[in-house]
């Protein structure tokens, strides 16, 4: 839905892609999904994790991923001004993600700590 709002400094959208069962097991979301929901936004084939974040941090804009066992959410909230920038980052996270090596080894290691 598109609702004219010109007062408004933020816009937040929410793209979900349903997949069925993404779960690929018994009803239950497996690790695979869950890391490929936490890492998705991570980092781009142009931008990595650094720099991603630097870009977030200084223009506003929040990007985020995650993932249940049927589908996988990616929501871009972003400070008008700063659309278009947020833009092609949500063009790169669809387009060209990459799960980066080291962020991964983080994500195994948080998801030991939690048992």
């Amino acid at each position: 839905h598109v609702v004219d709002a010109p007062w408004s400094r933020k816009l937040e959208m929410e793209l979900r892609f349903h997949k069925g069962r993404v779960d690929l097991g018994e009803g239950q979301q497996t690790e695979a999904t869950r890391a490929m929901g936490w890492l998705w936004d991570a980092a781009t084939d142009e931008l990595d994790t650094s720099t991603m974040s630097q870009i977030k941090d200084t223009y506003g804009i929040e990007l985020w991923t995650t993932s249940t066992a049927h589908y996988y959410t990616v929501t871009l909230n972003v400070p008008i001004d700063e659309l278009e920038r947020g833009l092609d980052l949500l063009h790169q996270v669809l387009h060209t993600p990459a799960w980066p090596e080291r962020e991964l080894r983080l994500y195994k290691s948080s998801r030991r700590k939690l048992g």
